[in-house]
C-alpha cells in the first residue's frame, strides 16, 4: 500500500491553491467578455471558457488525490488501533 508524505499533501495544497487562483482570472475574464492575453497573442472568450473547464477537471483530479489519501489514512489508523 502506498502512503502520501506530508511533502505531497502540501504540493497538491499548493497546485490546489493555484489551479484556483487561475480558475478565477478565467472566469473573471470570461464572464466579463475580456480576451487574454496569453503569450502575446488575444485570446477569445472560447478560450477562457476551455481553460475554466480544464482548470475544473485539473481540481476534480487533485481532489481525487485527497480521497485517496483520507481513505488510506482511516486505514492505517484503523490498522494502528487493532495492533
Amino acid at each position: 500500500m502506498e502512503y502520501a508524505t506530508q511533502k505531497e499533501v502540501r504540493h497538491h495544497k499548493e497546485h490546489i491553491k493555484d489551479t484556483i487562483e487561475h480558475l478565477e482570472f478565467y472566469l473573471d475574464c470570461a464572464k466579463n467578455k475580456n480576451n487574454v492575453d496569453e503569450d502575446g497573442f488575444i485570446q477569445p472568450i472560447s478560450y477562457e471558457w476551455r481553460k475554466v473547464a480544464e482548470l475544473a477537471l485539473d481540481l476534480a483530479n487533485e481532489s481525487d488525490f485527497f480521497d485517496r489519501y483520507e481513505e488510506i489514512h482511516k486505514e492505517l489508523h484503523r490498522e494502528q488501533k487493532n495492533d
